[in-house]
Parts: C-alpha cells; structure tokens; sequence
C-alpha cells in the first residue's frame, strides 16, 4: 500500500514509503521543514504512530524507512512541530 505521495509538478503523484498490508492511514499530518526543502509527517495506522520525512525541492525522496511507535494503549491523533534540526511529534496514549 503507498502512502503520502509526494505531488509532481505536473499533477501527477510519486510513493515516498510503503506500508505493508491494507491498514487504512488515520490522522495524517504534514508540516513543511524549518530549511523549507522537504517534509515531516506523521500518521495513526494500526494504533502505531509512524513518522517521516522526506526532503527535496520540485521533488520529494524519502529520508529512510518510516519510524513506528507502539502504542501502549490506545493512540491519539499525532501533531508535528519542528525547530532547526529536530522534529517532535506528540499524541494521547490512553
């Protein structure tokens, strides 16, 4: 299953990660990185939350795999914020 894809110039779409299985993405959220060349984003998909960046300038190519972090209940919706080199991502864990 691709996830965010990344939009071209000529309105077509690129995979930047791949999932495995047919778990639908929940609550994503995408902020522009503090360089303005790329993204962050984060998403819920089997209550994990996964995290990502992908960088470039017309195009955008993944900076490795997506990060999953367990839940240890049951996991909120992510909310992103960045500041120079760091990306923090929080949610509700209940």
């Amino acid at each position: 299953m691709p996830v965010p894809a990344s939009s071209l110039s000529d309105g077509a779409t690129a995979k930047l990660f791949a999932l495995d299985g047919d778990a639908a993405v929940e609550s994503l959220r995408v902020i522009p990185l503090p360089s303005g060349k790329g993204i962050a984003l984060a998403f819920r998909r089997n209550n994990a939350i996964f995290v990502g960046v992908a960088t470039g300038d017309a195009v955008l190519n993944a900076e490795g795999d997506l990060s999953r972090i367990a839940s240890l209940g049951q996991a909120g919706s992510p909310t992103l914020a960045a500041s120079g080199d760091s990306i923090v991502v929080a949610w509700a864990d209940r």
